[in-house]
């Protein structure tokens, strides 16, 4: 549905004759239609994705299933030990994104080990995560 609405926007917004200024927003049937179109392809895709991991990915080995059980632990206990780790990157002499992707992947690490050495392993914390 959303190829032949992409096909109409293209031909009625002025886009074959270089003339892309409707595109660009504004209150105007073209951006209106490029709003519902977006809409219609990331609706589109979620649920194709959806139904290919269900058909092709429907199965759970070790480490999925270890990142799994503590995924809400993460979720809850990430953000102090980001705050930690970026303080203590804070005066190594790196590129930002360097920085940030060194901070992303030690959080990670560091966040799934704190979830499975501690706090599963605490009994009143365990029965909540």
């Amino acid at each position: 549905m959303s190829l032949p609405l992409l096909v109409l926007l293209i031909v009625a917004g002025g886009a074959l004759h270089h003339d892309t200024t409707q595109y660009s927003g504004g209150f105007n049937f073209v951006s209106a239609g490029k709003c519902l179109w977006e809409a219609l392809v990331c609706v589109g895709m979620s649920l194709g994705l959806i139904a290919l991991y269900r058909q092709h990915f429907n199965r759970q080995g070790r480490s999925a299933k270890f990142l799994s059980d503590n995924a809400f632990a993460v979720y809850l206990f990430h953000p102090p030990v980001i705050i930690a780790l970026a303080i203590l990157l804070h005066s190594v002499a790196a590129p930002p994104l360097l920085k940030a992707a060194l901070l992303t992947a030690c959080a990670a690490v560091v966040t799934f080990a704190l979830s499975a050495l501690v706090f599963r392993r605490i009994p009143v914390l365990s029965r909540l995560l």
